[in-house]
Parts: structure tokens; C-alpha cells; sequence
């Protein structure tokens, strides 16, 4: 057999097998991607269980009662103590008679420490003392309140603004802090005066 009738069989072989592979193979190939982008599509569904107009309700550590309530409502398989909440809305029933309410575009809740962690125009409201902030954290567990970013505290008389607020809930007290090193900076106007303004 002569050198070019090799090439040409080995060349025609080549062929062959091209068109075999991509005839036979990469239709597989295409079908099992597809399958398994389908199966995570169908595995991350199946983890995440949605909820509308949930409520929960539980207790602190010192046995103050708390009502948790929202429009939408999401868990995960993996974190089942976990509960991703939107349009929020809670209230805190202390032994002595006050109620503290907090409202928030989001929440996060953990079902097991009964710890609660509001973002995004959250709103805190106890008799006449309002605290605005972007973010409020509820440590019920340990009946401590942190609030950060942008709070605003007024009280029917003064108004306040900080960087950070720690508030005991059994003591009643509060105390405010900055970031870093700063110095406090703490302002405090008249309440009459900025509601004309």
C-alpha cells in the first residue's frame, strides 16, 4: 500500500470517528448537563420552604412572652432554625406591664436562641421613647437590645443621635456609644423644636 492511500484510510477513519462522537456523544453529553442542572434547580426548591402571614410566639430568658409577625416567611433545609422574614412586625410583653413594639422591612429569627436581628427601616417603640435605626438586634436570650447604624432616639422631650445603643430590657438602661476611637457625639435637640422644623 502506498503512503498516500495510508493517509487518505487514516484520514477517512478520523472522519468517521469524528462524526460518531459528536452524533452520539455530545447529545449525552448536553442531556446529562441538562438533567443536572435541572436536579440542583429541583434540590434548591426543595430546601427553601416559603410562608405567608406567619406568626411565632415564645418566650425570653426572664419568661416575658414575645409575638413575632410577618407577610412573608422563608426556611432552609440546612438551617431549619432559621426563619428569613419581610414586613415585620413583633411585640415584647414584659412582666411589669410595658410593651415594645419593633417594626422592620426584614428580619432574621432563630428559633433555637430566640434571638431576633431587624434591618432595614426598623422602628422601636416603647411608650413614648422611639428609636429609628437601620439595623436593631434583639437578643432575647440574654434580654439585650443593640442597635447600629444611623439611630435616632427620642423620648417626647430630647432626641438623640448616636452611632450605637445597647439597652437592657430588665434594667431599663441604655447606653450609647460610636465607632472606633471617636469621641461620643451625641446631639441632643429639642423635640418640640425639630418636629416644626
Amino acid at each position: 500500500m502506498t503512503k498516500i492511500k495510508t493517509n487518505q484510510i487514516l484520514l477517512f477513519i478520523t472522519g468517521i470517528a469524528i462524526i460518531l462522537i459528536t452524533y452520539f456523544y455530545n447529545p449525552q453529553v448536553e442531556q446529562k448537563s441538562k438533567l443536572e442542572s435541572e436536579d440542583v434547580a429541583k434540590s434548591e426548591m426543595d430546601t427553601i420552604n416559603t410562608f405567608e402571614d406567619i406568626t411565632y410566639n415564645g418566650f425570653d430568658a426572664k419568661g416575658n412572652t414575645y409575638e413575632i409577625n410577618a407577610k412573608f416567611a422563608e426556611t432552609k433545609e440546612e438551617e431549619p432554625n432559621i426563619t428569613f422574614m419581610k414586613s415585620v412586625i413583633t411585640y415584647f410583653y414584659y412582666k411589669d406591664g410595658r410593651i415594645v413594639t419593633i417594626t422592620s422591612d426584614e428580619a432574621i429569627y432563630n428559633k433555637k436562641t430566640s434571638d431576633m436581628f431587624f434591618s432595614q427601616n426598623v422602628k422601636l417603640v416603647e411608650s413614648e421613647n422611639v428609636l429609628l435605626a437601620d439595623n436593631i438586634d434583639v437578643f432575647a436570650s440574654e434580654n439585650f437590645i443593640k442597635a447600629f447604624n444611623n439611630i435616632k432616639f427620642s423620648n417626647g422631650e430630647n432626641v438623640i443621635f448616636a452611632d450605637q445603643m445597647y439597652i437592657d430590657l430588665i434594667e431599663n438602661t441604655s447606653k450609647i456609644s460610636m465607632y472606633g476611637d471617636n469621641k461620643i457625639k451625641v446631639k441632643i435637640v429639642r423635640w418640640a423644636k425639630l418636629k416644626s422644623s
